[in-house]
């Protein structure tokens, strides 16, 4: 029995509950992951137009989450268009919805050739969400943690639009694009989100 105050040694974190999951172990239960998503704003009573263009409003809506909910998994992201961004889309902020695409980079197929590859330390809001990473990393011990990054069909429709992207599918113009910028090791599945495996550790 442990006395008034002392704390449990023993206690398994978040992150070991993932591990012990990812080499087909068992911890003391089955690890918990929340996608919270625009929650984060909600929970620092934040508009979603400064939530979406404040790096440390994500950090400290990521690490509110984690104190109110506890869950062993931390998903650090921010919104699906930030690639598309980063690569010269230009977006706009709602003042209570989630970021749009107001100009596709992509908006003639000739418009391919003059498509750069972002750098993450300088293009768009990537500073400002790694920044974020860097400050939750920090803040948080206990629970496996990992960037999101956006799969290469939706990044394709933030480059040259949903309907455009879907007539040219075929040619796969604008998808080879987005396989280019997103980095090395995402998901070419159709799904929005990729999420890393913690580091060090191996699936």
């Amino acid at each position: 029995t442990l006395a008034k105050g002392e704390a449990d040694m023993t206690e398994i974190t978040g992150r070991e509950r993932v591990v012990a999951a990812m080499k087909r172990k068992y911890a003391d239960c089955i690890p918990a992951s929340l996608i919270l998503g625009a929650f984060r704003a909600r929970i620092l009573n934040c508009p979603l137009k400064e939530y979406f263009r404040d790096g440390n409003k994500l950090a400290e809506g990521t690490i509110a989450a984690y104190e109110q909910f506890g869950h062993d998994a931390v998903e650090i992201c921010w919104d699906i268009m930030m690639e598309a961004e980063a690569a010269g889309a230009e977006l706009e902020f709602p003042e209570d919805s989630m970021p749009q695409i107001k100009r596709s980079v992509l908006g003639e197929k000739r418009d391919l050739g003059k498509l750069m590859i972002p750098n993450p330390e300088k293009s768009g809001r990537y500073p400002l969400y790694l920044e974020a990473c860097r400050k939750t990393l920090k803040a948080l011990k206990g629970p496996n943690t990992a960037g999101a990054l956006t799969g290469p069909w939706t990044t394709a429709t933030g480059l040259r639009g949903a309907q455009e992207s879907g007539r040219g599918a075929t040619g796969g113009g604008a998808l080879r694009s987005s396989r280019a910028i997103s980095p090395a090791g995402t998901s070419t599945v159709t799904g929005s989100r990729w999420e890393g495996a913690p580091l060090g550790v191996k699936p």
